[in-house]
Protein backbone atom coordinates (compact mmCIF):
# COMPACT_ATOMS: atom_id res chain seq x y z
CA UNK A 1 0.00 0.00 0.00
CA UNK A 2 2.84 2.33 0.70
CA UNK A 3 4.60 1.64 -2.74
CA UNK A 4 1.14 2.38 -3.82
CA UNK A 5 0.84 5.47 -2.14
CA UNK A 6 4.60 6.70 -2.69
CA UNK A 7 4.15 5.84 -6.92
CA UNK A 8 0.78 8.03 -7.31
CA UNK A 9 2.47 10.81 -5.45
CA UNK A 10 5.92 10.49 -7.43
CA UNK A 11 3.78 10.69 -10.50
CA UNK A 12 2.09 13.74 -9.08
CA UNK A 13 5.34 15.61 -8.73
CA UNK A 14 6.10 14.30 -12.27
CA UNK A 15 2.66 16.46 -13.76
CA UNK A 16 3.47 18.98 -11.73
CA UNK A 17 7.02 19.48 -13.01
CA UNK A 18 5.46 19.34 -16.86
CA UNK A 19 2.37 21.74 -16.17
CA UNK A 20 3.68 24.23 -13.75
CA UNK A 21 6.21 26.32 -16.72
CA UNK A 22 3.30 25.88 -19.29
CA UNK A 23 0.56 27.31 -16.70
CA UNK A 24 3.38 30.09 -15.53
CA UNK A 25 4.13 31.23 -18.49
CA UNK A 26 2.35 33.60 -20.95
CA UNK A 27 3.27 35.04 -24.78
CA UNK A 28 1.34 37.77 -26.35
CA UNK A 29 -0.07 36.59 -29.41
CA UNK A 30 -1.26 39.34 -32.36
CA UNK A 31 -4.46 37.73 -34.03
CA UNK A 32 -4.26 38.76 -37.50
CA UNK A 33 -7.68 39.34 -38.99
CA UNK A 34 -8.09 39.73 -43.06
CA UNK A 35 -10.27 42.62 -44.46
CA UNK A 36 -13.06 41.41 -45.22
CA UNK A 37 -15.18 43.04 -48.53
CA UNK A 38 -17.50 45.62 -47.91
CA UNK A 39 -21.28 45.16 -47.60
CA UNK A 40 -24.44 47.28 -47.50
CA UNK A 41 -26.54 47.64 -43.81
CA UNK A 42 -30.14 48.12 -43.85
CA UNK A 43 -32.05 49.62 -40.83
CA UNK A 44 -35.12 50.83 -40.73
CA UNK A 45 -38.92 49.83 -42.21
CA UNK A 46 -43.07 50.78 -42.27
CA UNK A 47 -45.23 50.58 -38.90
CA UNK A 48 -48.91 51.25 -39.27
CA UNK A 49 -48.39 54.78 -37.54
CA UNK A 50 -48.20 58.30 -39.46
CA UNK A 51 -45.14 58.82 -41.03
CA UNK A 52 -42.46 59.59 -42.12
CA UNK A 53 -40.65 56.16 -42.36
CA UNK A 54 -37.60 56.18 -42.37
CA UNK A 55 -34.58 53.36 -44.09
CA UNK A 56 -31.31 53.95 -43.03
CA UNK A 57 -28.54 52.84 -45.07
CA UNK A 58 -24.74 52.32 -44.35
CA UNK A 59 -21.50 50.74 -45.11
CA UNK A 60 -19.75 48.02 -42.73
CA UNK A 61 -16.28 48.31 -41.99
CA UNK A 62 -13.06 46.34 -40.91
CA UNK A 63 -13.05 45.17 -37.16
CA UNK A 64 -10.51 47.26 -36.17
CA UNK A 65 -11.18 50.16 -38.18
CA UNK A 66 -12.04 53.00 -35.56
CA UNK A 67 -14.08 55.67 -37.46
CA UNK A 68 -18.32 56.12 -37.62
CA UNK A 69 -19.41 53.89 -40.55
CA UNK A 70 -19.21 55.67 -43.82
CA UNK A 71 -23.12 56.45 -45.32
CA UNK A 72 -24.47 54.86 -48.51
CA UNK A 73 -25.86 58.68 -50.10
CA UNK A 74 -26.67 59.37 -53.63
CA UNK A 75 -28.85 55.87 -53.55
CA UNK A 76 -32.76 56.04 -55.24
CA UNK A 77 -34.71 53.92 -52.51
CA UNK A 78 -38.49 53.19 -52.86
CA UNK A 79 -41.35 51.39 -51.12
CA UNK A 80 -43.82 49.16 -52.97
CA UNK A 81 -47.47 48.35 -50.92
CA UNK A 82 -48.12 45.69 -54.31
CA UNK A 83 -50.11 48.35 -55.74
CA UNK A 84 -48.26 52.19 -55.69
CA UNK A 85 -44.50 52.68 -55.16
CA UNK A 86 -43.61 55.24 -52.45
CA UNK A 87 -40.32 56.29 -53.50
CA UNK A 88 -38.07 58.18 -50.24
CA UNK A 89 -36.09 61.21 -50.51
CA UNK A 90 -32.34 61.32 -48.91
CA UNK A 91 -32.43 64.04 -46.29
CA UNK A 92 -29.07 63.75 -44.97
CA UNK A 93 -26.21 61.21 -46.18
CA UNK A 94 -27.54 57.77 -45.99
CA UNK A 95 -30.98 58.51 -44.38
CA UNK A 96 -33.85 58.04 -46.61
CA UNK A 97 -37.78 58.98 -45.42
CA UNK A 98 -41.22 58.87 -46.69
CA UNK A 99 -43.80 61.28 -46.96
CA UNK A 100 -45.23 62.03 -43.79
CA UNK A 101 -48.50 60.89 -44.80
CA UNK A 102 -48.02 57.34 -45.43
CA UNK A 103 -49.18 55.00 -42.97
CA UNK A 104 -48.65 51.25 -43.30
CA UNK A 105 -51.83 48.63 -43.33
CA UNK A 106 -51.95 45.93 -41.71
CA UNK A 107 -52.59 42.71 -43.89
CA UNK A 108 -49.92 44.55 -46.60
CA UNK A 109 -46.23 43.01 -47.60
CA UNK A 110 -44.08 45.77 -48.06
CA UNK A 111 -40.97 45.92 -50.27
CA UNK A 112 -38.17 47.96 -49.95
CA UNK A 113 -35.71 48.87 -53.12
CA UNK A 114 -32.32 49.99 -52.86
CA UNK A 115 -30.86 50.86 -56.19
CA UNK A 116 -27.36 52.81 -57.20
CA UNK A 117 -25.68 51.88 -54.29
CA UNK A 118 -21.30 52.23 -55.05
CA UNK A 119 -19.23 49.35 -53.44
CA UNK A 120 -15.88 49.51 -54.07
CA UNK A 121 -16.70 50.94 -57.37
CA UNK A 122 -18.97 48.62 -58.65
CA UNK A 123 -23.40 49.94 -58.28
CA UNK A 124 -25.62 47.37 -56.64
CA UNK A 125 -29.32 46.41 -55.99
CA UNK A 126 -30.82 45.00 -53.03
CA UNK A 127 -34.44 44.63 -52.08
CA UNK A 128 -36.39 43.25 -48.72
CA UNK A 129 -39.86 42.52 -48.15
CA UNK A 130 -41.76 42.62 -44.60
CA UNK A 131 -45.67 41.62 -44.25
CA UNK A 132 -47.05 43.92 -41.87
CA UNK A 133 -49.29 41.94 -39.24
CA UNK A 134 -52.53 42.97 -37.21
CA UNK A 135 -51.98 44.17 -33.93
CA UNK A 136 -54.49 43.03 -31.10
CA UNK A 137 -56.06 46.07 -28.45
CA UNK A 138 -54.72 46.75 -24.94
CA UNK A 139 -57.41 46.48 -23.06
CA UNK A 140 -55.22 48.29 -20.31
CA UNK A 141 -51.97 47.94 -18.02
CA UNK A 142 -50.80 48.34 -14.65
CA UNK A 143 -47.76 49.39 -12.97
CA UNK A 144 -46.44 47.63 -9.71
CA UNK A 145 -43.96 47.77 -7.62
CA UNK A 146 -41.28 44.11 -7.29
CA UNK A 147 -39.38 45.35 -4.23
CA UNK A 148 -37.98 41.56 -4.37
CA UNK A 149 -36.52 42.36 -7.59
CA UNK A 150 -36.01 46.22 -7.18
CA UNK A 151 -38.48 46.72 -10.48
CA UNK A 152 -41.59 48.59 -11.23
CA UNK A 153 -43.14 45.41 -13.86
CA UNK A 154 -45.39 46.54 -15.87
CA UNK A 155 -48.16 44.18 -16.30
CA UNK A 156 -50.38 43.45 -19.55
CA UNK A 157 -54.27 42.90 -19.99
CA UNK A 158 -54.82 41.91 -23.52
CA UNK A 159 -56.86 39.31 -25.51
CA UNK A 160 -54.49 37.67 -27.70
CA UNK A 161 -55.96 36.09 -30.98
CA UNK A 162 -55.72 32.22 -31.79
CA UNK A 163 -52.89 32.51 -34.11
CA UNK A 164 -49.59 32.22 -33.21
CA UNK A 165 -48.30 35.94 -32.98
CA UNK A 166 -45.08 37.52 -31.89
CA UNK A 167 -44.84 40.51 -30.06
CA UNK A 168 -42.26 43.18 -29.10
CA UNK A 169 -42.78 45.66 -26.24
CA UNK A 170 -41.06 49.01 -25.53
CA UNK A 171 -41.92 51.34 -22.66
CA UNK A 172 -41.93 55.03 -22.14
CA UNK A 173 -41.65 57.29 -19.01
CA UNK A 174 -43.90 60.77 -19.06
CA UNK A 175 -43.65 60.16 -23.05
CA UNK A 176 -39.52 59.39 -22.97
CA UNK A 177 -38.47 55.89 -24.63
CA UNK A 178 -36.88 54.25 -22.05
CA UNK A 179 -36.07 51.09 -23.90
CA UNK A 180 -34.24 52.69 -26.35
CA UNK A 181 -31.74 50.24 -27.53
CA UNK A 182 -32.25 47.04 -29.04
CA UNK A 183 -31.00 45.10 -25.94
CA UNK A 184 -34.00 46.60 -23.89
CA UNK A 185 -36.83 45.47 -26.41
CA UNK A 186 -38.95 42.46 -25.19
CA UNK A 187 -39.86 39.94 -27.84
CA UNK A 188 -41.92 37.13 -27.23
CA UNK A 189 -44.02 34.75 -28.66
CA UNK A 190 -47.46 33.79 -27.37
CA UNK A 191 -46.66 30.21 -26.92
CA UNK A 192 -47.70 30.34 -23.13
CA UNK A 193 -50.92 32.19 -23.71
CA UNK A 194 -52.02 31.88 -27.14
CA UNK A 195 -55.81 32.94 -27.96
CA UNK A 196 -56.39 33.47 -24.43
CA UNK A 197 -56.75 36.32 -22.10
CA UNK A 198 -53.05 37.34 -20.42
CA UNK A 199 -54.78 39.00 -16.90
CA UNK A 200 -51.56 41.02 -16.23
CA UNK A 201 -48.25 39.06 -17.06
CA UNK A 202 -45.47 41.00 -17.20
CA UNK A 203 -44.32 42.34 -20.46
CA UNK A 204 -42.08 44.95 -19.28
CA UNK A 205 -40.04 46.49 -16.38
CA UNK A 206 -38.26 49.60 -15.37
CA UNK A 207 -35.53 49.56 -12.39
CA UNK A 208 -36.63 51.24 -9.05
CA UNK A 209 -34.64 54.60 -9.38
CA UNK A 210 -35.83 54.84 -13.08
CA UNK A 211 -39.75 56.29 -12.21
CA UNK A 212 -41.79 56.81 -9.31
CA UNK A 213 -45.16 57.69 -7.86
CA UNK A 214 -47.57 60.00 -10.30
CA UNK A 215 -45.20 59.14 -12.99
CA UNK A 216 -47.04 58.19 -16.30
CA UNK A 217 -45.68 54.52 -18.12
CA UNK A 218 -46.80 54.04 -21.65
CA UNK A 219 -46.60 50.71 -22.77
CA UNK A 220 -46.10 49.80 -26.72
CA UNK A 221 -46.88 46.60 -27.80
CA UNK A 222 -46.04 45.60 -32.03
CA UNK A 223 -46.96 42.70 -33.39
CA UNK A 224 -44.24 41.36 -35.39
CA UNK A 225 -43.11 38.62 -37.57
CA UNK A 226 -41.52 35.39 -37.27
CA UNK A 227 -38.66 36.49 -38.64
CA UNK A 228 -37.91 39.71 -37.48
CA UNK A 229 -38.18 38.35 -33.81
CA UNK A 230 -35.44 35.76 -34.81
CA UNK A 231 -33.51 39.01 -35.95
CA UNK A 232 -33.71 40.65 -32.88
CA UNK A 233 -33.15 37.50 -30.61
CA UNK A 234 -30.43 36.99 -32.95
CA UNK A 235 -28.96 40.49 -32.39
CA UNK A 236 -29.15 40.17 -28.94
CA UNK A 237 -27.55 36.68 -28.39
CA UNK A 238 -24.58 38.00 -30.39
CA UNK A 239 -24.21 41.32 -28.72
CA UNK A 240 -24.73 40.26 -25.37
CA UNK A 241 -22.56 38.47 -22.57
CA UNK A 242 -21.50 34.73 -24.06
CA UNK A 243 -19.56 32.17 -21.84
CA UNK A 244 -16.62 31.99 -24.83
CA UNK A 245 -15.87 28.22 -23.30
CA UNK A 246 -19.40 27.19 -24.39
CA UNK A 247 -20.59 29.95 -27.21
CA UNK A 248 -19.43 30.08 -31.18
CA UNK A 249 -18.03 32.13 -32.95
CA UNK A 250 -19.59 35.76 -33.91
CA UNK A 251 -21.26 35.76 -36.96
CA UNK A 252 -23.25 38.49 -38.66
CA UNK A 253 -27.26 37.68 -37.97
CA UNK A 254 -29.04 36.21 -40.87
CA UNK A 255 -31.20 39.24 -42.08
CA UNK A 256 -34.09 39.98 -44.98
CA UNK A 257 -32.52 42.07 -47.56
CA UNK A 258 -30.96 40.24 -50.78
CA UNK A 259 -27.38 40.37 -52.59
CA UNK A 260 -25.62 39.77 -49.22
CA UNK A 261 -26.57 43.12 -47.08
CA UNK A 262 -26.82 42.68 -43.51
CA UNK A 263 -29.76 44.10 -41.59
CA UNK A 264 -33.52 43.72 -41.82
CA UNK A 265 -36.22 45.75 -43.32
CA UNK A 266 -39.19 45.42 -40.86
CA UNK A 267 -42.96 45.93 -41.37
CA UNK A 268 -45.32 45.95 -37.90
CA UNK A 269 -48.67 47.11 -36.42
CA UNK A 270 -48.30 49.03 -33.15
CA UNK A 271 -50.96 49.82 -29.95
CA UNK A 272 -49.94 51.78 -26.90
CA UNK A 273 -51.76 51.56 -23.54
CA UNK A 274 -50.68 54.11 -20.19
CA UNK A 275 -51.26 54.46 -16.44
CA UNK A 276 -50.39 56.52 -13.86
CA UNK A 277 -48.27 55.29 -11.22
CA UNK A 278 -50.10 54.98 -7.75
Amino acid sequence: MRMRVKEIRMRTWLWMTILLPLVACTEKIDIELDDTYTRLVVEGGITDQPGPHTVRLSLSGDYFENAPPRMAGGASVSLFDGEVSHPLTEVSPGIYQTDAGLQGIPGTTYTLYIDGVEIDGVLKSYEASSFLPQVPPIDSIRVELNPNWEIWAVQLYATDPPERNFYMFRIYRNGQLMSDTLDEWVVTNDDLFNGNYTYGIMVQWLEMAEAAPGDTITLELAGITEEYANFIWGVQDETGFNSPLFSGPPANVLGNVTNGAIGFFHAYGTVRASTVIR
